[in-house]
């Protein structure tokens, strides 16, 4: 999270540099596991070849997924004077069906479907400037979009029953040295809002999980705790991890590193296990100036990849890869998309 820029831009207060040591200590956790690559990395640079709806950036072929389901994703889009715009948008897995479901704003961004998959919750600015980005929800159907929030508020996720939202607001002032930012809590329809992590500097990235737990980011390390704000504890060291993704039973961890040989990689949350790759390279599929963002299926049998906010947050294609590493896929016709999220059942 960039304090006075782009959401999750690298020089922001959560990038990689302040969390160089998670992936090390991540692969520890998984120690004595091997490794499963996806697909082997071809030697064209990304740039060299034109992409096209069934192959990634660096000209790999890629099926449509035959999975079936609704993923939103934020949508960017390019005006004619250069400038960039991101809408809440949908699409079927297949790549049809795709319907701007939030606009208004110049940036909408971080999607999250409700548990039930009616409602979605994301954040929305006229800028990717986090000081002056709200909450929003919107119908599934793009219908009764609502502002929740009054003061900044930006990367939401649903609670497991639907009845609450996580959320991050930027608390610091111009000039700070160390910029704030603390986790919140708020019911669905925006009341009750209440501050639920304030630690020093920057906590960021909350993720509900089933189990109850809230997992963020603080500074160097991957936290949880209770959404009653008992029970704080770190769960891993840091190490250059910019976006991770809890599986919905809180068991599994997908998470994206620029120092381990730039792959996305799932791997127990707790305790050892097998860790598998799931991308390497991952600058082959999504340029190297963007994150990586990423979500597991309810089921947590696959995840949903595509680039994520920081860097110039051009958007990437829409991927499909099994938990196992097998049968990755790209969404046809989707180019410049973020922060996917995948509709749950």
């Amino acid at each position: 999270m960039g304090a006075h820029g782009k959401r999750g831009s690298r020089t922001g207060v959560a990038s990689a540099l302040a969390l160089l040591a998670l992936a090390a200590a991540l692969a520890l956790a998984a120690c004595g596991g091997s490794d499963t690559a996806a697909t082997t990395s071809p030697s064209t640079a990304p740039s060299e070849v034109a992409a096209s709806p069934s192959a990634s950036p660096s000209g790999i072929p890629l099926p449509a997924p035959t999975v079936t389901g609704t993923i939103v994703f934020a949508h960017v889009l390019s005006s004619d004077q250069g400038l960039e715009d991101a809408d809440i948008c949908v699409v079927e897995a297949d790549g049809t069906g795709l319907k701007t479901l939030a606009g208004g704003y110049e940036w909408q961004e971080f999607p999250s479907w409700s548990p039930d998959g009616t409602k979605i919750v994301y954040d929305a600015g006229y800028s990717p400037d986090i000081r002056y980005t709200q909450v929003c929800v919107v119908n599934a159907d793009g219908s009764g979009k609502v502002e929740l929030t009054e003061d900044s508020g930006y990367l939401p996720d649903w609670s497991p029953d639907g009845k609450r939202i996580v959320f991050v607001r930027y608390v610091g002032v111009a000039g700070d040295v160390t910029p704030q930012e603390d986790i919140f809590v708020m019911n669905a329809d925006g009341t009750g809002e209440r501050c639920l992590v304030d630690l020093k500097g920057s906590d960021s990235r909350p993720v509900w999980a089933k189990t109850g737990e809230i997992f963020f980011l603080h500074g160097e390390a991957l936290y949880s705790v209770n959404p009653d704000g008992s029970g704080l504890r770190r769960i891993k060291q840091p190490g250059g991890v910019e976006n991770f993704a809890i599986s919905a039973d809180g068991k599994m961890l997908a998470y994206h590193s620029y120092h381990d040989k730039e792959r996305v990689v799932a791997l127990p949350l707790r305790g050892a296990g097998k860790r598998v790759t799931l991308l390497e390279p991952a600058s082959d599929y999504i340029l190297d100036d963007e994150t990586v963002a990423l979500g597991w299926t309810r089921d947590g049998k696959a995840l949903v990849v595509a680039g994520g906010s920081g860097g110039t947050i051009h958007g990437s294609r829409v991927y499909v890869v099994n938990a196992d590493g097998t049968g990755l896929s790209a969404v046809p016709g989707i180019e410049t998309a973020l922060d996917p999220a995948w509709q749950p059942e």
